[in-house]
């Protein structure tokens, strides 16, 4: 696990032997740091016998060029604590959830103090590694 994350809450199996994998801090909104989507193979190590992972998402730093989130600034963020759920839906496309922890969670509408809502967003990583 990167320093910057304190939990690994989902490890998905992908055709062919490979994982995703999220780590992520417990930050959240404003504070969230660390949010991140790794590909990972259990029989690749490097030289000092770790699991060689790569980076395949920052829920941080998502590119929206079509401005599907409508913040206008041609970015999206995934910035909850409880991001917890990765599912493979199709070659390269998957579907990511936070558990917004009712009434808890303030990922979103930390200005409002309202709870956040449960959010479910579909991407396309494209080819893994």
């Amino acid at each position: 696990m990167d320093p910057a994350a304190v939990g690994v809450p989902e490890i998905t199996v992908l055709d062919g032997g490979g994982f995703l994998v999220i780590e992520r801090d417990g930050g959240q909104g404003p504070t969230a740091r660390f949010k991140k989507v790794f590909f990972v193979k259990l029989d690749e190590l490097d030289t000092e016998g770790f699991l060689i992972k790569t980076e395949v998402l920052d829920l941080l730093d998502i590119a929206d060029p079509d401005d599907i989130s409508g913040t206008g600034t041609g970015r999206f963020t995934f910035p909850y604590e409880t991001t917890e759920a990765l599912a493979v839906l199709d070659t390269g496309v998957v579907a990511i959830v936070n558990d917004n922890n009712y009434p808890f969670g303030l990922g979103r509408h930390v200005d409002s103090g309202q709870p956040d809502d449960s959010e479910f967003i579909l991407l396309y990583l494209g080819r893994l590694p």
